[in-house]
């Protein structure tokens, strides 16, 4: 059911293009604005698997740019979701983090908050798993922030919530300052809420870079959910403890995985 509803939330959004084993959809913005990336799809997918500058690479995500169009754009692919077992078998029922991603930025773009344009979504299905997860987006030019500019991103942060978004991953290298505003460029973990817990959750964050953020966000309808946020968070400190202890006792070690 869950699966159903995305697929509808897709068409409604756009179209699904098949190519040499992949699902590709494509915004509905694009559909109309160039037929290129309709007729195009084979060329595009060999420059996406070229890029010309490498922006990032860990164990969870590859981030690049290509260029098409005398345009740039920028492809992320989800490492994690051909990586992890977990990720790609309850990819069954439940969304991919490609399509995660791509559908809080359309979602996020439609409530007016400035993020990278998404343009196109591409996956690999197997045996009704999805095991390669890509999303291209148009490049944002723009300064990464850093913790002095905390006022700003407490700004954006709180626009957000007056929209009904929470972000839950509001640190500084996560926001760009373009040439008339603020925008955020990693809309995975953004979710539709209005609980007061999550927003309060946000603040924390935000504290731990620079403790003025509390200040300058300025809710006191927050002071009870921070102190509670600030206590699950304590929890989740030991618990990551001893999870970091059993996996050097285990020699494992996340970020050898490669990606393939």
């Amino acid at each position: 059911m869950l699966r159903i509803r995305l697929n509808k939330f897709l068409r409604d959004h756009g179209e699904f293009i098949e190519h040499d084993g992949w699902r590709i959809h494509i915004l509905d913005t694009q559909v109309k604005d160039s037929s290129n990336w309709s007729h195009d799809i084979a060329n595009i997918m060999r420059q996406v698997k070229n890029p010309t500058e490498l922006l990032k690479q860990d164990h969870r995500s590859f981030v690049a740019i290509f260029e098409h169009d005398n345009l740039r754009y920028v492809i992320k692919k989800f490492t994690l979701q051909n990586t992890w077992f977990w990720f790609r078998w309850t990819s069954v029922v439940f969304e991919s983090l490609g399509e995660i991603a791509y559908r809080n930025s359309i979602l996020m773009l439609e409530d007016g908050l400035l993020i990278p344009e998404p343009i196109m979504l591409c996956q690999k299905v197997s045996n009704l798993t999805i095991s390669h997860s890509w999303m291209i987006y148009k490049y944002l030019d723009g300064e990464e922030l850093g913790v002095a500019e905390m006022r700003d991103i407490v700004a954006f942060v709180k626009s957000m919530h007056h929209r009904g978004w929470v972000h839950r991953d509001p640190h500084p290298a996560n926001f760009l300052r373009t040439t008339s505003t603020i925008a955020t460029i990693d809309p995975i973990r953004a979710r539709k809420s209005q609980s007061m817990y999550l927003r309060a959750c946000d603040v924390l964050h935000m504290m731990r870079d620079n403790p003025i953020a509390g200040n300058l966000y300025n809710d006191d309808r927050l002071n009870f959910w921070l102190k509670i946020a600030q206590t699950k968070h304590n929890f989740l400190n030991i618990y990551r403890i001893v999870k970091y202890w059993l996996r050097s006792a285990f020699g494992y070690n996340a970020r050898k995985t490669e990606l393939k």
